[in-house]
């Protein structure tokens, strides 16, 4: 439910380096700003930011793995160079409830914020440091995005977009767009299927 805390704490990233055979391990640490709740069935965990996922990976490679803590209230990146043993952790854009997050490489990535108070209008940021700052590129009519850049300069979403002003309804339209700027800019893709 919207505002209920769902994330258990503690809770760990596992990996393996032979191909599953053997698995390690490791604690995730909380953000510094961390509220831990009593849930109803006794249990503990994350308070104060709503109901929260994660997405895993949004970035991986041997050396540098990324993956984003995303609730209702705020989001962190998670960052880590030791294959998850220690992370770095810094708080994602603020305002708005994160719908997507795409890294390219381990410094390049995008992120669209949805407003929870007027679910009509997204945010879409950039960051060329890791995540560690966010810069706005637009603001747009969007509600939802799947984002998928090819490189720093060329990509593809599909976008919703509510189909009465106050999203009331759900019923969304979705539409195919590209950008070649970064996405500063986006033009309408009208697809056609060869026969």
């Amino acid at each position: 439910d919207y505002g209920i805390p769902n994330l258990a704490v503690p809770f760990y990233v596992h990996s393996t380096s032979d191909g599953g055979g053997t698995w390690k391990s490791y604690a995730v640490p909380l953000p510094p700003e961390a509220e831990i709740e009593k849930g109803w069935d006794g249990g503990s965990y994350l308070g104060g930011v709503g109901n929260c996922n994660i997405v895993s990976p949004v970035y991986s490679s041997t050396s540098i793995w990324k993956a984003a803590l995303l609730c209702e209230e705020q989001g962190w990146m998670y960052t880590s160079a030791t294959q998850g043993k220690t992370w770095i952790i810094s708080p994602l854009a603020p305002g708005g409830e994160v719908m997507e997050i795409q890294f390219i490489d381990p410094t390049i990535g995008w992120l669209f914020d949805r407003d929870p108070l007027d679910r009509s209008q997204g945010l879409l940021y950039q960051t060329t440091d890791g995540g560690q700052s966010w810069t706005l590129l637009k603001s747009t009519g969007w509600t939802d995005i799947q984002l998928n850049f090819l490189d720093a300069q060329t990509g593809w979403a599909v976008v919703s977009t509510c189909a009465d002003e106050a999203c009331y309804w759900y019923e969304y339209v979705q539409a195919l767009v590209k950008t070649l700027d970064g996405g500063r800019t986006w033009q309408l893709v009208q697809p056609d299927l060869a026969r």
